[in-house]
C-alpha cells in the first residue's frame, strides 16, 4: 500500500478475503485510502472514489430502410438493404445481421439501453433482461451504455455485436430480406 499511496496502510486477512469475493459493481474501501472494484473479471485499484457511469449516451435515432444513417457519437455508421433470400456465401456476423421483411413494417431504430429493456435471444427460450444479458456476456458497465440496441418498434432485435433476437427472423421461405450492418467508420 505504500508505494501505491504513497501513504501507510495495512491490509488484513479480511481486506484479502473481501477482495477475492468482490462481486462485478462492487465497491471496497481499503486503507491508505484505496477503493477498489471489479468491473468484469478485473479488479481495480484507485486512489478516487469511482465515479458513476456516464449518462446514456445515445438518444433513440430512426434508420433510413434502405439506407445509411450515422451515428457520430458512436462514430458507426448503420447500413439497411434489402437482399435476395437466402444468399449464397452470406454469413452473419458481429457486424451483419440479417432479418424478414417483417421488420420494415416498424419503425427502425438504434439506441443504447433503458432499465427494463429486454429481449428474446436467438437460441434461447423466452425472454432475458438487457442488463442480464450484459453481465453473463461480461460487459463491463462502463461500456454497457455504447452497446448500439436495434429496435423494430418497441421490440429489441439486435444487441448490435453480440446477439440477435428471435422474433423477425429471415425464414427459408422467404424470398427477400432485410440486411442490416454496423461498420466503425463515419464521416467526419
Amino acid at each position: 500500500m505504500d508505494d501505491y499511496t504513497g501513504k501507510q496502510g495495512t491490509l488484513t486477512f479480511d481486506h484479502t478475503e473481501a477482495l477475492l469475493n468482490l462481486a462485478p459493481g462492487q465497491e471496497l474501501f481499503l486503507p491508505g485510502p484505496i477503493y477498489a472494484y471489479r468491473e468484469g473479471s478485473t479488479l481495480i485499484f484507485s486512489p478516487e472514489k469511482r465515479k458513476a457511469p456516464a449518462a446514456p449516451v445515445l438518444a433513440p435515432v430512426e434508420l433510413t430502410a434502405p439506407g445509411t444513417t450515422y451515428l457520430p457519437r458512436l462514430a458507426r455508421a448503420v447500413t439497411v438493404s434489402l437482399i435476395s433470400w437466402p444468399e449464397p456465401g452470406l454469413t452473419p456476423d458481429r457486424e451483419t445481421q440479417v432479418f424478414s421483411l417483417d421488420i420494415l413494417q416498424k419503425t427502425l431504430t438504434i439506441r443504447n439501453r433503458r432499465g427494463g429493456d429486454y429481449f428474446y435471444p436467438r437460441g434461447m427460450r423466452g425472454k432475458k433482461k438487457i442488463k442480464d444479458f450484459f453481465i453473463d456476456e461480461k460487459i463491463p458497465q462502463s461500456q454497457r451504455a455504447t452497446v448500439p440496441l436495434l429496435l423494430a418498434g418497441d421490440q429489441i432485435v439486435w444487441v448490435a455485436g453480440y446477439r440477435r433476437s428471435r422474433l423477425f427472423e429471415a425464414g427459408r421461405d422467404d424470398h427477400k430480406a432485410v440486411l442490416v450492418r454496423l461498420k466503425k467508420s463515419c464521416p467526419s
